[in-house]
């Protein structure tokens, strides 16, 4: 699937405040954890990178440090995992590190598909921290918390596409890491029993209703399906590739519908206009929100609702929640 989720991304970051994206619990109203850098950090900000081998494979990764750190103040870590073949997604989220004083990190997938299963007859994801995304993403939380002044009850993800599908995965690997995460263009949200988390990580999940390539109403598009992926195996061929239309089967709201009954919420959820946009909350416990934007537009990260892009949209949902004492 190295192709499907493939857009040009050249938006303005348009930063307002006026309407609260999550109802989540005050992340100020618990201590920040400080992490091992504060106190000793030298990285000055800026825009920096660097890499690590997992499993034998070189992988790469780049951050941007705010102007505002200091070294000894713990600021939030965003990991945002970009879409298949899409690299440059994430200028917009280091942009808004800047804007909203957090330390954003990219971390760069080996093979552009982000936890998809390499071998057609396999049936699914690897959810543990041997998958070599998996321990990379947490590998790199371990370093950069070593170098930096991070806070780590706000650590959060977010991801495009493929990448929305990588962070399903981080959500059920990491939930003792990450404290909320919110994606877009998503093609898989829940992935049942087999997540079996020890706590619910705040989901919201950010969709156009015109995706051509993830069609919101569920199922594989078209020009997928009789297609060679995953070198050279066919969509109907496979057992990946099954088990791939099945994940994508349902609509949209359905997949963020199953997640909020994993996490015990209320069925049915609160549907009001945000601009033009839907905005789907369920009724859920506390610390367990699962929320669902859909507007008019297609398979591309760079979105306007209701005056603001989708990367601050993203923000305004992550800095709600903090992981709880």
């Amino acid at each position: 699937m190295r192709d499907l989720c493939i857009s040009v991304i050249s938006v303005a970051l348009l930063v307002t405040s006026s309407v609260t994206v999550a109802a989540g619990s005050d992340p100020q109203s618990r201590p920040a954890i400080p992490s091992a850098g504060c106190g000793s950090s030298v990285v000055e900000p800026g825009q920096h990178s660097g890499t690590v081998e997992v499993a034998g494979v070189q992988r790469t990764w780049e951050s941007m440090v705010p102007s505002v750190y200091d070294g000894q103040t713990p600021l939030p870590l965003v990991v945002g995992l970009h879409g298949g073949s899409e690299f440059h997604s994430s200028e917009l989220l280091l942009a808004l590190a800047e804007e909203e004083g957090f330390v954003a990190a990219m971390p760069r997938d080996a093979y552009q598909d982000w936890w998809m299963v390499w071998e057609p007859q396999l049936p699914g994801y690897d959810l543990s921290l041997q998958n070599p995304d998996v321990a990379f993403v947490d590998g790199l939380i371990d370093r950069l918390g070593e170098e930096l002044c991070l806070d780590l009850a706000r650590v959060y993800g977010t991801g495009f596409c493929v990448g929305a599908g990588g962070l399903a995965v981080l959500g059920c690997v990491l939930d003792d890491r990450l404290a909320a995460v919110a994606s877009a263009a998503i093609w898989a949200t829940d992935l049942g029993e087999a997540c079996d988390t020890k706590r619910p990580v705040p989901t919201l999940a950010i969709h156009g209703t015109a995706d051509m390539d993830v069609p919101y109403e569920g199922g594989v598009a078209d020009r997928f399906q009789d297609t060679g992926m995953k070198d050279g195996s066919r969509v109907r061929e496979s057992a990946w590739g099954q088990w791939l239309m099945r994940a994508m089967d349902d609509p949209v709201p359905d997949r963020l519908a199953a997640l909020a009954e994993r996490y015990g919420c209320e069925p049915g959820p609160a549907i009001e206009p945000l601009g033009e946009a839907e905005h789907y909350v369920w009724a859920c416990p506390e610390g367990a929100d699962v929320e669902l934007i859909a507007h008019g537009g297609g398979h591309t990260w760079s979105s306007i609702t209701d005056g603001r892009s989708t990367e601050q949209l993203v923000w305004d949902f992550l800095e709600q929640h903090s992981l709880p004492e």
